[in-house]
């Protein structure tokens, strides 16, 4: 008795999950109702944010290499990923 199964590890989980995304959703809704959507850019030649493509290239480049992150140090793969996200 009392192992965690399927059906009621989704009863009570997916519920929950749709209340909190109809209710984010709406309240985003209800935001942006009284604002008109505009699909051109104010100023066309915005400049890049300095270090942008570092910050990019450095999480592609740190998420790629988990991997071998987790052959090497036999740590599970959520510690490796949680080194790229402190590394940036």
């Amino acid at each position: 008795g009392g192992q965690v199964t399927t059906v009621p590890l989704l009863a009570n989980l997916f519920l929950p999950s749709i209340l909190c995304l109809v209710g984010a959703v709406g309240y985003e809704y209800l935001q942006t109702a009284d604002e008109p959507f505009s699909d051109t850019a104010e100023s066309t030649t915005e400049e890049v944010p300095e270090g942008q493509a570092l910050v990019f290239w450095g999480g592609l480049f740190g998420m790629v290499s988990v991997p071998i992150f987790t052959a090497l140090t036999h740590c599970p793969a959520w510690s490796g990923m949680m080194l790229v996200l402190g590394l940036l």
